[in-house]
């Protein structure tokens, strides 16, 4: 089997994901904030590609009362019920719940993606050992794809991807094709040995700190924290449970 990395949505073709197994990542902080919720009982989250459709959708679900949830730029938007911040997505607030997700990167990214792969799945630090099992279970190639911050490289999500196609490597049943992969592997093996110090001193990590979101990032550096892997079902993120190594 071969793993296949893209530091951008923007860099995959249709053919590159057709009939292939995706994993989005999105590290600061969709992926922590989907895997978060999930974890703490949201029924379904619903990832859009901009604010317009959020509050689109909104009204044509009005009768199950979805939250809305996302931000632009680091920050919760107008009419929002939730922002980007993991710890907002508490046990009691989500719950049961629908909820509307659409954050600057990550959502976008999930929405292409889900359109072209066979299966799409979140991937974060928080439950990079479980993907990975996963992974190695479903059997087949696997394309990694970094949201990026505002189409441009993020230090963060290539990391993450590193350390994915490290773990998916280790009983050598998967081998890493292109550039993509075998920089990522690259990346992961100078950074590795301070997630949290690389996470907080990546562009994206300095900028959140700023806005008052130090504890986000530190959340997001915690490697294997949560089982759950949110997954596309249509057009609705659930998630399955898949046990550490």
């Amino acid at each position: 089997m071969k793993i296949s990395v893209y530091f951008l949505p923007l860099e995959i073709k249709e053919s590159e994901l057709k009939g292939k197994v995706a994993i989005v990542i999105d590290v600061l902080r969709a992926s922590t904030t989907l895997i978060v919720a999930i974890s703490n009982g949201a029924k379904q989250i619903i990832p859009v590609s901009s604010i317009e459709k959020a509050y689109e959708l909104k009204q044509v679900l009005a009768e199950i009362r979805p939250l809305l949830a996302g931000e632009r730029n680091g920050k919760k938007l107008p009419n929002f019920d939730l922002g980007n911040s993991p710890f907002e997505y508490k046990p009691e607030i989500v719950s049961g719940k629908t909820i509307i997700y659409a954050s600057t990167n990550g959502s976008p990214t999930i929405t292409l993606v889900g359109k072209l792969a066979d299966a799409t799945y979140i991937a974060g630090f928080v439950n990079l050992p479980s993907v990975a099992k996963l992974i190695e279970e479903l059997r087949k190639d696997v394309v990694i794809v970094c949201a990026g911050k505002a189409n441009s490289f993020s230090l963060e999500d290539s990391i993450c991807a590193g350390m994915l196609t490290n773990f998916i490597m280790v009983e050598r049943k998967f081998e890493p094709v292109g550039d993509g992969a075998n920089a990522s592997l690259v990346i992961y093996e100078r950074f590795k040995k301070d997630i949290a110090g690389a996470l907080l001193n990546s562009a994206h990590g300095r900028y959140l700190c700023e806005l008052g979101f130090e504890q986000d990032i530190r959340l997001a550096a915690e490697v294997g924290i949560y089982k759950v892997i949110p997954y596309l079902e249509g057009k609705w993120l659930v998630g399955k449970f898949y046990g550490y190594y």
